[in-house]
């Protein structure tokens, strides 16, 4: 049977664009940007994605299309004792999925509450049984997208919802301008204080964060790849998907931290930003339930289109390797998610599960999508340049391409881009177990 492919090139974009696109952008990324001086960590960001994360992608889309197969296939062709490091990738995706599932539901949960006018009160939402029921919810939702197949359910879900989270961010972001605090806000946000820089935090994590955000040393890009058509330009179509990626953490940086200024909040709270500061600044403006239930619609949506990749990639193997149909492999891997993200959703219920002094999910996050993503990324860059034909991967980057970048990509991830994620894995190591 031949291999299912995007519909088209417009859908593939939005796909991958959706991919990337997550609750990292509306959730990480703007309590990162808080955490670790403003404009200053935007920058870090910005050169990273320009100079690290474009490159990799462009290999992992063209590793994908060369070989047709998902992450451990492809490992696979690059050598069969590659095969292990494939299924570890598979295995990390299918982790960082399972508490991912736990952050839309946190922004479902809320979008119920705005819908129907009552109060966001994260700690109030904790403490019974709401995160596992919206967790499981979410889980049902992206199962049903991703088994419907890549064109009739990944495809079309993306080229409805993305037009639309876009819509959204602009709208908020523009009425965001509008409050007194909008100059405050715009200046710790985009005026970068220089000296930051020259300390290693604010370059480590927005390196995490650039790799989480856009997606790659997962396998994922390595997957949707595989569903790509041979006319579409690689190049072109990664830039797309990283600007677009970029234009929407921006947007959202835009649209929060006025906000924050403007109600005299922390924009260092960190992680409860999303949930339990800006409520407080909903509460403050006019039509609140409604911007709310707006803000996290999107938050929602945003969740939801890189879930959908994620369980792609997880259940892609299945469906490659054991010949699977595929609604048993996206069931199979449905529920094996949902049996690791039960930890992590109960983490934040009644039960209070915790792994050592933290939350469950605080925990695997930080290792996972912290670390875990910069290890698989460091893997992936290693083993797809160094172990695949040069020749053949060079010629499949160019394939269809207005500008031959082939031997640039390659060269990149070669030496510049593993040279720049041992420094950060090795700074990141020092950082919890010697600096302590």
């Amino acid at each position: 049977m031949a291999r299912e492919l995007f519909a088209s090139r417009l859908g593939f974009l939005f796909a991958t664009i959706g991919s990337a696109v997550g609750v990292g952008n509306i959730w990480r990324f703007p309590s990162l940007v808080g955490q670790n001086g403003g404009g200053a960590f935007l920058l870090a960001y910005l050169i990273i994605v320009l100079g690290s994360a474009i490159p990799l992608l462009i290999l992992e889309l063209a590793v994908g299309r060369k070989f047709g197969t998902s992450a451990i296939g492809a490992f696979v062709n690059a050598g069969k004792r590659y095969r292990w490091l494939g299924i570890l990738i598979v295995l990390m995706v299918g982790g960082v999925l399972s508490y991912y599932l736990v952050i839309i539901a946190w922004g479902l949960g809320f979008l119920a509450r705005s819908a129907a006018g009552q109060a966001l009160d994260f700690a109030q939402f904790s403490k019974g049984w709401d995160v596992l029921i919206f967790f499981i919810v979410s889980l049902l939702l992206v199962v049903t997208i991703v088994a419907v197949g890549v064109k009739a359910g990944t495809e079309r879900a993306s080229v409805f919802l993305m037009p639309l989270l876009f819509l959204l961010i602009i709208a908020m972001a523009a009425y965001t301008m509008t409050l007194a605090g909008r100059n405050d806000g715009l200046s710790f946000y985009l005026k970068p204080n220089l000296e930051l820089l020259a300390h290693g935090p604010a370059w480590s994590r927005a390196l995490g964060q650039a790799f989480f955000s856009v997606g790659v040393g997962m396998g994922v890009m390595i997957t949707y790849g595989s569903y790509v058509a041979r006319t579409t330009d690689l190049h072109t179509s990664a830039l797309i998907v990283v600007f677009a990626d970029t234009a929407c953490a921006v947007l959202v940086g835009l649209m929060i931290f006025p906000m924050v200024f403007t109600f005299g909040l922390q924009p260092q709270a960190g992680a409860t930003l999303a949930f339990q500061t800006l409520p407080v600044a909903f509460d403050m403006l006019p039509a609140s339930r409604l911007l709310a239930a707006v803000f996290f619609l999107l938050f929602s949506i945003a969740g939801l289109t890189s879930a959908v990749s994620m369980l792609e990639a997880v259940s892609a193997p299945l469906i490659d390797g054991w010949k699977w149909p595929r609604w048993r492999a996206v069931a199979t891997a449905g529920m094996l998610v949902l049996l690791a993200g039960l930890p992590s959703a109960l983490s934040y219920t009644q039960v209070d599960l915790r792994l050592g002094a933290g939350k469950f999910l605080d925990v695997i996050d930080d290792n996972l999508g912290t670390l875990g993503v910069p290890i698989g990324a460091l893997v992936t860059s290693l083993v797809m340049s160094w172990a695949i034909d040069r020749s053949g991967l060079i010629a499949e980057i160019n394939q269809s391409s207005r500008i031959p970048v082939g031997k640039l990509v390659v060269l990149l991830n070669r030496y510049i881009v593993p040279a720049v994620l041992v420094a950060t894995i090795v700074f990141m190591l020092l950082r919890r177990f010697v600096w302590t």
